[in-house]
């Protein structure tokens, strides 16, 4: 009988330790391979590794939608506070809710992650959830719900002073750009957005 880790590609080799077996979870978690993570994990992995760029197993899956790789990362007490000090200075809820992943995203806002937490330009994950064009409206709309809910601070201002609404209105996003997408500037203007 086979064991089903070695089933789903998790490699007991004794030359496999320390920095080793943290390369090989963080290439599990990008491909959501949860067997995998589970055995590195008993074997030494550590949860909070990072990559040469300093993203972690948990961004790796939140950025590849890796839902259940990241919903088993979490579980475990991945770090979900962890940003990036490069490149852009991201953290998994940035990541999720930039992809338009609802289920991930509320899954990291429960386990408190920072909806206030902004780039190197200053760009709250609402800001960079709302400028990615890529989000269908009706997704963007619920996920700024979300985001809102949950404490996102509708007015804040970026590195160049500029906040959501004043982004939109000098195009810097494209949800104001038609008509199908202005329910979501009424939404915000609503809610007292400057």
């Amino acid at each position: 009988m086979i064991p089903i880790y070695l089933l789903h590609g998790a490699a007991l080799l004794p030359s496999l330790y320390g920095p080793a077996y943290d390369k090989a979870f963080l290439r599990a978690a990008e491909q959501g391979d949860v067997p995998r993570l589970r055995v590195l994990l008993s074997q030494g992995a550590n949860i909070n590794a990072t990559q040469q760029n300093d993203w972690t197993a948990l961004m790796l899956a939140a950025r590849d939608g890796r839902d259940h790789a990241a919903a088993f990362l979490i579980a475990r007490h991945a770090d979900v506070y962890h940003r990036t000090n490069i490149y852009y200075n991201y953290d998994a809820l940035t990541l999720a809710a930039e992809n338009g992943d609802i289920p991930l995203t509320k899954l990291l806002i429960a386990h408190r992650a920072n909806v206030n937490a902004a780039d190197n330009s200053g760009n709250t994950v609402l800001m960079q959830m709302l400028g990615n064009s890529n989000i269908p409206p009706a997704k963007r709309m619920k996920l700024t719900k979300i985001l809102l809910r949950a404490g996102a601070n509708l007015n804040a201002k970026n590195a160049m002073g500029n906040t959501i609404l004043s982004q939109e209105k000098i195009g810097l996003h494209s949800f104001y750009e038609g008509p199908r997408v202005r329910p979501l500037v009424y939404f915000l203007e609503r809610l007292g957005a400057k």
